[in-house]
């Protein structure tokens, strides 16, 4: 009787190892067609056991949730996402992730008229029919105001989010002179570039005529609908050289042409003369070389001092608070970090525009770039009239590629005329000064 029932045992845990041994078969992919699109292409994903169900199975391009179209044991289809940019396609199906190849995300890129009717003026009113000058650098506050230098940086105009535009400062006419003063009655010399300090909410700009009449910086406060111009410090041939102090009026700069701040408050600007990057800081530390060596230019990376700097007019900051200088002496972007250690960031140094990871692609002369929140940095680069973008994810790849003109629509129909101002709103839409054609425009990359 005993035997019988070892017996039993011995049958039963046999059936239930065979059991066990007939796990879940594990799902793989065969093919993916197309491997690369815009979003809201549809993508085929061939294999075996991708899943039984479209709410059981999870689809993502660069961990970008996708719209699963379709499901059976042997395809799926899916929609590629939004904002999804270059990376592994994954699949999880029955409780299994698998991953795919890499896909290649074609951006959308939509271009609109937002301010300017491309006659020459300088008129106030409903942004689309007014007359500008010759619009340049820009800037957006946290209301999402924008501001930008107009006829050759005489003026300050203000555009409202509701499309109403001002003149913010400056009545457009420059002087070797400026004058400190509230809107129309305050005179620039020429404005090289604008920025604000979303911590003090105020503006900040440089202003830079000749040699004679010195580099100055200048604080712009709002005051309603117009801005009380002071000089921080700065004008006068006596200003005109190279030295750092503690006291700011001591300070002294050659060709200052790019400005920006930090989340704590410190403005840094590019001192293009001295072939270096300044800090200005308002505890009463004053002036200090942030990167480079006074009036040394080269292209060298390193610490403070031992960096190198050939021509740079623009300087930018990324949501990581590092500094970019688009150098377009040498068709490099360099990165400097808030302690000063400079590195080159992207390009080769060819005077080409070719796409691909950082080091590798070609930027060619890159004059001003700007970042959005998603640490996307777009770049004015190739005489004027080329737009790229280099993604968070460290691909730099062409949106705009087009011939001088004026036209609105696709990013293959769109054409400028003399990029001169890039900004980017709180939506990640990026402005942009099309001084040829005197107007502002607004495109959307998806």
């Amino acid at each position: 009787m005993k035997k019988t029932i070892l017996g039993g045992v011995i049958v039963l845990l046999t059936a239930t190892a065979c059991k066990k041994e007939k796990a879940e078969p594990i799902p793989f992919i065969t093919h993916v067609y197309p491997l690369q699109g815009p979003h809201g292409a549809e993508v085929r994903i061939t294999g075996r056991y991708l899943g039984a169900s479209v709410g059981n199975t999870d689809v993502r391009f660069n961990h970008v949730k996708a719209e699963v179209v379709s499901v059976t044991d042997t395809l799926l289809k899916v929609k590629v996402p939004k904002g999804a940019e270059t990376g592994d396609i994954t699949i999880v199906s029955r409780g299994r992730k698998i991953r795919g190849p890499e896909f290649n995300y074609e951006y959308t890129v939509t271009v609109s008229t937002v301010a300017g009717n491309g006659i020459r003026g300088f008129t106030e009113g409903n942004a689309k029919e007014v007359s500008l000058y010759s619009p340049g650098q820009m800037v957006f506050d946290q209301a999402d105001n924008l501001y930008f230098l107009d006829q050759a940086g005489a003026a300050i105009r203000k555009m409202n989010p509701a499309g109403a535009l001002t003149t913010f400062a400056g009545n457009g006419t420059g002087t070797e002179t400026p004058v400190d003063g509230t809107g129309a009655n305050a005179r620039f010399g020429t404005l090289k570039d604008i920025c604000f300090d979303a911590r003090a909410q105020v503006l900040y700009a440089v202003d830079f005529r000749s040699s004679a009449s010195g580099s100055r910086i200048i604080k712009v406060t709002p005051e309603g609908n117009l801005g009380k111009v002071n000089t921080l410090f700065g004008g006068g041939a006596a200003s005109w050289g190279y030295l750092d102090d503690n006291n700011l009026s001591n300070a002294k700069f050659r060709q200052l042409s790019g400005c920006v701040t930090d989340g704590a408050g410190n403005l840094y600007v590019m001192d293009m003369g001295n072939y270096c990057i300044r800090k200005i800081a308002f505890d009463g530390t004053g002036v200090s070389t942030l990167a480079g060596k006074g009036g040394a230019w080269g292209h060298a990376d390193g610490q403070g001092a031992e960096a190198m700097f050939t021509e740079v007019s623009d300087i930018s900051i990324t949501p990581a608070g590092d500094l970019l200088a688009p150098e377009w002496g040498g068709n490099y972007i360099r990165k400097i970090t808030l302690t000063g250690l400079t590195s080159t960031w992207a390009g080769n140094g060819v005077e080409l525009d070719s796409d691909g990871a950082l080091m590798a692609a070609s930027v060619n002369m890159p004059l001003m770039t700007a970042a959005d929140k998603k640490g996307n940095v777009y770049v004015i680069t190739g005489g004027l009239n080329r737009l790229r973008i280099i993604t968070a994810a460290g691909r730099v790849i062409t949106l705009l590629n087009n011939s001088y003109g004026y036209q609105d629509g696709s990013g293959t129909e769109a054409k400028f005329q003399f990029m001169s101002g890039i900004a980017v709103d709180s939506k990640d839409h990026v402005f942009v000064a099309d001084q040829g054609n005197r107007r502002i425009r607004k495109i959307i990359v998806e």
